[in-house]
């Protein structure tokens, strides 16, 4: 049985979708409305699984705590979080996820930049594909990935959607052109301001 819930706070839609053992399947959320929510959340679920709303104590605590991080998030605010991920990734689309998760508030880098990362040779439209089908959206900060032109690209829920998360995060004061490591190669990081107000 598959658990979902979805909850709008300050006319913002956030959706979760996870597992009897507490293991998320998908996160979302929707600036329009509740079934765009959902939508985000049940292109993850597999076809012909159960799921339901009803939620017990358990499951309604670990929904609540879940919807708590996107909506931090969502507003720009960091907050740990240490939610159990499926199992299910593949090895590939667990690595992108993984580089993606530790893009700091208040950056970007590029999708060949993260391509660098994990391998020698080109994965930048593997890479690419794997974060547009992102299932964890706001955890996963797959908004922080720009175009190797520093463009902001696309977003699953459009760009100006992502042009907004990104403003929220942004700061005038943080330094772009920093070096992250990561399994010891280095990834550019690039200011979300400098990105958002270059002329």
């Amino acid at each position: 049985m598959i658990f979902i819930r979805c909850e709008e706070r300050e006319r913002i839609w956030f959706s979760v979708a996870f597992d009897e053992r507490l293991r998320l399947l998908s996160t979302g959320f929707s600036t329009k409305n509740r079934a765009e929510a959902l939508g985000v959340i049940m292109r993850h679920i597999p076809f012909g699984v159960p799921f339901t709303e009803d939620l017990k104590r358990k499951h309604l605590d670990f929904a609540q705590a879940v919807l708590d991080v996107l909506e931090a998030t969502f507003n720009g605010r960091g907050m740990a979080w240490k939610f159990s991920l499926p199992l299910t990734l593949p090895a590939f689309t667990r690595e992108v996820l993984n580089v993606v998760s530790r893009i700091p508030r208040g950056y970007v880098t590029a999708y060949g930049e993260i391509a660098k990362v994990i391998s020698e040779s080109n994965v930048a439209r593997a890479g690419a594909r794997v974060i547009a089908l992102n299932p964890f959206l706001l955890l996963i900060p797959c908004h922080r990935v720009v175009k190797s032109n520093l463009e902001l690209g696309g977003y699953v829920l459009g760009e100006n959607v992502k042009r907004t998360l990104l403003n929220r995060e942004a700061n005038r004061d943080w330094l772009d052109g920093v070096i992250f490591y990561y399994n010891g190669r280095k990834l550019r990081l690039n200011s979300t301001w400098k990105i958002l107000h270059k002329r």
